[in-house]
């Protein structure tokens, strides 16, 4: 893949190339400082706060409830992100309708994903 001029080429060196990786890992910096400075319930308050206002359920979403073993506690449930529409969305979609917000994000994520994949 390293000399492979094709989509699948561009994609593997877009992911390896030079400097990305130390640059992707600098991203993610402030988010693994943020996590190691909770130390009580004000600083938890603080990354939460952080972390919902950055709104990244692209990757992944949370949220606060009744522990599932013991109901005398709430506990943090962190849940894998989703990119799939209702299927009202899709269905009205398909069948004409205008397009929704759902409709329309799914749309850009994966005209994203394959720009990234080296397609036009």
């Amino acid at each position: 893949l390293e000399e492979d001029d094709g989509p699948a080429g561009r994609l593997y060196r877009s992911c390896v190339g030079g400097t990305r990786a130390v640059e992707s890992w600098d991203l993610l910096t402030p988010w693994m400082d943020l996590a190691e400075n909770v130390t009580d319930n004000a600083t938890f308050v603080d990354a939460a706060v952080a972390v919902q206002k950055a709104d990244m359920t692209l990757f992944w979403s949370w949220n606060v409830d009744i522990d599932t073993w013991n109901k005398e506690r709430y506990a943090l449930f962190i849940k894998p992100a989703h990119t799939m529409v209702p299927k009202y969305d899709y269905r009205d979609y398909v069948e004409g309708a205008d397009e929704t917000d759902n409709m329309r994000a799914l749309r850009e994520l994966v005209l994203n994903m394959v720009q990234l994949a080296g397609y036009d």
